[in-house]
């Protein structure tokens, strides 16, 4: 979409999916500067407040108001479909939303962030992806194929990785996250075809995080540190 200097993407009408991310992610984005009380208070003790919250691109949706402001905006029934939009749940209970960007860094789908004040269920899960997301392809490990990157910290949590990435200011290092405790075959082999020397294991410390730890340091060809004492806490959020 060619977008004329000085002008806003809402000013032209989307005509692929790749308009319908922009156009969602910037008025999510706007959104998420005056979201309601119990969801900042919760990203606030995750350790993201308001500065953290921009600067991570963190999304707040609210279903009814922000579909139609995307129809208003021209898109139509197929792109929001298409981009992930109307994934069951989105803008109702899974009201934080994550941008999910490919390892060339282009935006493909979103991961939602349940409600913090219901209860993790099968049916509703902590976080949950939309179409365009893949396990092949860890959430943000487009930073760390950037130039310069030596060590790559793999967590489960995306909003763990997030607050690493701006929080601790590592130089040379990108945190990466699972969003779950394994990785697939394909996803591995990125790990390993990545310039990076160095990967760092920090899984939340659970069984499930501990399994997944041993599973992935067979299957990785580089140096592995791993993180197994969080003082206490089970994950590096924490």
């Amino acid at each position: 979409l060619q977008r004329p200097r000085g002008h806003l993407l809402a000013d032209l009408e989307p005509v692929e999916v790749a308009d319908v991310h922009r156009l969602f992610i910037s008025m999510g984005q706007q959104a998420a500067d005056s979201m309601p009380d119990p969801f900042a208070d919760y990203l606030s003790k995750r350790g993201f407040g308001r500065k953290e919250v921009k600067k991570a691109g963190i999304i707040y949706m609210e279903r009814d108001r922000m579909l139609k402001a995307l129809f208003r905006a021209g898109c139509t029934k197929g792109l929001l479909e298409q981009a992930g939009l109307f994934t069951v749940g989105f803008g109702d209970i899974y009201h934080i939303i994550l941008p999910y960007y490919d390892e060339h860094g282009i935006c493909k789908g979103f991961v939602g962030r349940l409600d913090p004040r219901l209860p993790e269920t099968k049916e509703t899960p902590k976080y949950k992806n939309s179409f365009g997301t893949t396990k092949d392809v860890p959430f943000l490990f487009h930073l760390a194929l950037a130039p310069g990157i030596y060590k790559v910290i793999v967590v489960e949590g995306p909003l763990d990785a997030l607050l690493i990435n701006i929080k601790c200011g590592m130089k040379g290092a990108a945190a990466v996250a699972l969003c779950g405790d394994t990785l697939s075959d394909a996803g591995l082999a990125l790990v390993n075809s990545s310039a990076a020397p160095v990967v760092m294991l920090a899984l939340d410390d659970d069984d499930a995080g501990r399994l997944g730890t041993l599973g992935l340091i067979r299957g990785i060809k580089k140096q592995v540190l791993v993180v197994s004492n969080f003082l206490g806490h089970k994950d590096p959020g924490e």
